[in-house]
């Protein structure tokens, strides 16, 4: 699949589309700020002077509704999307012959200008399709236009009697909004039908993708705002797209295990190239037959978890001999569940879902065949005061909606916010106890309740979907860190998911084994934070003592298509202290020119197995599992943080103010007891000494302002003027540690450690800079970001008199070649630039330093 192509057309389509709706809309005096005259006179409406048959006036009245309750610019982009679906849905469905009549809609198969469709109008039989009008309009000629529109309406209005919850009804007011100019050069169908190859269109999986590039830029003006992001922009920010050798890893080492833990004689594992042999088991979950199986993704998207989950599913019904014609709907109506907050997306997946159905059963479009998707758009519910209790009373119910009901009916009104994150106060009995009665009761005479029952039910069935257990849960969940989720989703994160509270996908790896019994299956591709941040300590220490990971493929930047690491993880909702999971790391350049790995699993030397305890042994337990049992005992003994203390950091909140570079203020106005001190701010990577570029005022009226103000810090007076070791916290290129001269200060992006003892101060400085405590620190926190609990859990050797001449001879280096000169001031206040040591010379004895601690720390550890 030419993604690239996919890509470039997309987010133009997206502009394309709402600029035709709009133009539509225009042509109806719908515009933001529309005043036009409308009069009804018989059998049709005037409007703006232009006559139109009296239907039209009822449709722009019901998009004038949506339009005053939703805002303009929201139902324009939700009208053009509703039509870039239905011709993206066309478009496949055209080219994979699923279409009755077997004419193409949208394109000709002999590459002639106008739609096949067109050629054979007369011989259509659509229902609601008037022959005489088409007839009429075929002798006519040069009406070709308003034909095809008329064809195209009728085409769409036959796909939603077929397959209703796909296409919706068209006879509204989205047919109002159908664009113009639909059979000229430059027409939104034409750019679709050209712009990507018909090969490309083979995989269902196309309509995840030409979604996700299609809200492509949206997501990215919502993310470029850096603020809160609001309940109606969420999808739009969260929606990720997964690659589908990753979808196979997933299900496979999940659904797939499952399948072959109950059938060890299955040739399942022939069909399945990302699954990864594990231990062998005697207790696992008992599946009898393939309708027992139920698999969810509680985030499903565009569906792609779905569809894989599908083919690997049809080939375990063919294997256990059921009908090929009776499979897609044993496997639509009892083993696919997802949940969504996205209509578009949910729609995408109960799409994607009957074509791959369609695919496997030339009869599924017949009434007695099809199966509606058990895909379930979760929707805010809400309330009006009294409305409840005017319900149950006039149902006879009073006995029935106990508080524990109600606080369930009320616990959907953020459903659009939260997601598949509620956890429902009742189960699913007591639920379904509910849904009996309410069913029970004759609300034939009773049409005021109507929509308060419909509310209820609606309820009542997203809550079953949320209580239900699933046997597998899979899933690319939303990716959102907590500084940019409103106030509610933050308020249910501090209450419900403190462990897990630092994002969202890390609060639905948590909700995730809610939905599976002991012994159920998780696979999640999630951002690789969890695995090594303090924020996430909480939740790794949890995982670890209730679940199981029996795979984890760690993936490098851009293998998934963005800029940073992930990670694709199956977990068992079990905890096997002993069990080895099976773990590798898979980098872009291990990708071919599809974005597959060329060979799976990718052999070097992250290619491991590890143990839950492994990591235990490790400050913080992060999963570092790439690391020798030697490394990992290394842990048991004294740590940096044993002998270091700190904690704190300055922070101005205004270095416009407060902050200058050392060669703008004289030497006599720098130090202790003075105005400003030199401050430690990062900078590049170097080690020993240097990167004291800036100095910050320190007088008693700079630091009675850090003290008062609510968005500035300062560091305890016991830490003032102390000796130690500091870093740049963002170590892009690696790790530099630096010695910290007495009557200095440090910020946070230039943070440092102190140390109890002064005499340790070198040896320790000559620890961090080695190559085995570099190593370490990757254990630990293998990210960017380089803070002081990860400096102060490194292990680090008794103290080297050897090492210590070797440090001082280091630092002295260091300070002198500091830039490549060494800076001093004379009595006027002047710097005076003097050349020091060359940088070639420096970069010798780093080496130098760097072969011989490395070698004297290893001798020592053994």
């Amino acid at each position: 699949m030419n993604q690239s192509a996919l890509k470039n057309y997309a987010p133009k389509a997206r502009l394309d589309f709402i600029q035709a709706v709009k133009d539509r809309a225009a042509f109806f005096g719908l515009t933001p700020d529309s005043r036009v005259q409308i009069q009804e006179a018989g059998d049709v409406v005037i409007i703006g002077g232009q006559a139109f048959p009296r239907v039209v006036a009822q449709q722009r009245k019901a998009l004038l509704q949506r339009i005053t309750a939703e805002g303009y610019e929201a139902v324009m982009e939700a009208m053009a999307y509703t039509w870039f679906n239905r011709f993206v849905a066309l478009r496949f469905m055209e080219l994979h012959g699923y279409l009755d009549h077997g004419y193409r809609v949208l394109s000709h198969p002999a590459g002639r200008p106008n739609p096949e469709i067109l050629d054979h109008a007369e011989r259509l039989a659509l229902p609601g399709l008037d022959q005489q009008q088409v007839i009429q309009l075929k002798l006519d000629g040069n009406r070709d236009a308003e034909l095809y529109r008329l064809l195209l309406a009728a085409q769409c209005n036959a796909l939603h009697q077929a397959i209703p919850f796909v296409f919706g009804k068209i006879a509204d007011e989205t047919e109002l909004l159908l664009p113009d100019n639909l059979l000229h050069s430059d027409s939104v169908i034409r750019r679709l039908v050209s712009s990507i190859e018909e090969a490309d269109w083979q995989e269902v999986e196309i309509l995840g993708w030409l979604y996700q590039f299609y809200i492509s830029d949206k997501k990215d003006a919502v993310m470029g705002r850096k603020s809160a992001v609001p309940t109606e922009d969420i999808p739009a920010v969260t929606q990720l797209f997964t690659p589908h050798w990753i979808v196979r890893y997933l299900v496979e080492n999940s659904l797939g295990r499952l399948w072959l833990l109950n059938r060890p004689t299955s040739r399942l594992r022939e069909h399945m190239p990302y699954y990864i042999e594990g231990d062998a088991e005697t207790d696992f979950i008992r599946i009898n037959k393939p309708e027992d199986i139920r698999v969810c993704d509680p985030a499903c998207g565009s569906g792609h978890m779905h569809t894989y989950a599908f083919d690997l599913l049809c080939l375990i019904y063919e294997e256990e001999g059921y009908a090929p014609n009776e499979i897609p709907g044993l496997i639509l109506r009892h083993n696919l569940y997802g949940l969504e907050i996205c209509p578009r997306a949910a729609q995408l997946a109960e799409m994607a879902l009957v074509f791959k159905a369609r695919e496997k059963s030339r009869r599924f479009f017949q009434p007695e065949h099809l199966v509606r998707p058990n895909i379930i758009e979760l929707r805010d519910v809400r309330f009006a005061e009294n409305e409840l209790h005017d319900y149950t009373r006039a149902l006879g119910l009073g006995d029935l909606f106990n508080q524990p009901v109600l606080k369930l009916l009320h616990q959907f009104e953020e459903a659009k916010n939260f997601g598949s994150l509620i956890q429902p106060c009742l189960d699913e009995r007591a639920i379904a106890d509910v849904r009996h009665a309410i069913e029970a009761k004759d609300l034939g005479g009773q049409l005021f309740l109507r929509e308060t029952h419909l509310k209820v039910r609606r309820v009542l069935e997203q809550a079953v979907a949320l209580t239900q257990r699933y046997h597998v849960v899979v899933a690319n969940p939303p990716y959102m860190g907590s500084r940019q989720m409103n106030q509610e989703l933050r308020d249910l994160a501090n209450e419900q998911f403190s462990a897990s509270k630092a994002d969202l996908f890390s609060m639905f790896i948590e909700r995730g084994f809610l939905f599976v019994p002991q012994g159920g299956w998780c696979g999640m591709v999630t951002m690789q934070s969890w695995m090594f941040l303090s924020s996430f300590q909480e939740l790794r220490e949890k995982l670890l003592l209730n679940q199981t990971i029996h795979a984890l493929t760690h993936l490098g930047n851009m293998v998934m298509g963005i800029a940073f690491g992930t990670a694709a993880t199956v977990w068992e909702n079990r905890c096997r202290t002993n069990l080895l999971g099976n773990y590798s790391f898979v980098s872009y350049g291990d990708l071919n020119e599809s974005n597959e790995p060329k060979v799976f699993p990718v052999r070097n030397e992250r290619l491991t197995t590890a143990s839950g305890d492994d990591f235990k042994k490790i400050p913080g337990s992060p999963i570092a599992y790439w690391t020798s049992p030697a490394l990992r005992q290394a842990f048991a003994g004294r740590k940096t943080g044993d002998f270091t203390w700190g904690e704190g950091k300055n922070v101005t909140a205004d270095n416009e103010r407060f902050l200058r570079m050392f060669w703008e203020i004289g030497a006599r106005n720098v130090g202790r007891e003075k105005k400003w001190i030199t401050y430690s701010k990062g900078g590049p990577l170097r080690k020993w000494a240097g990167n004291l570029e800036y100095v910050c005022n320190w007088s008693p009226e700079a630091r009675a302002f850090y003290r008062s103000n609510h968005a500035s810090r300062l560091i305890d007076s016991r830490m003032w003027y102390q000796p130690g070791i500091t870093w740049s916290v963002i170590a892009t290129a690696g790790v530099g540690f630096r010695y910290l001269p007495e009557n200095t200060t440090f910020d946070t992006k230039g943070l440092a450690l102190l140390i109890e003892n002064p005499s340790d101060l070198l040896p320790l400085l000559g620890a961090l800079n080695s190559v085995v405590a570099s190593r370490m620190l990757s254990m630990v926190n293998p990210t960017l970001s380089v803070n002081t609990i990860d400096v102060k859990a490194i292990p680090t050797p008794s103290r080297l008199p050897v090492v210590e001449s070797q440090v001082q001879s280091m630092i002295d280096i260091a300070t002198a070649d500091w830039d490549n000169f060494e800076t001093s001031w004379d009595f006027r206040d002047q710097p005076l630039l003097r050349p020091g040591l060359k940088g070639a010379t420096l970069e010798a004895s780093w080496r130098n330093w760097e072969a011989q601690s490395t070698a004297a720390i290893r001798r020592m550890q053994e």
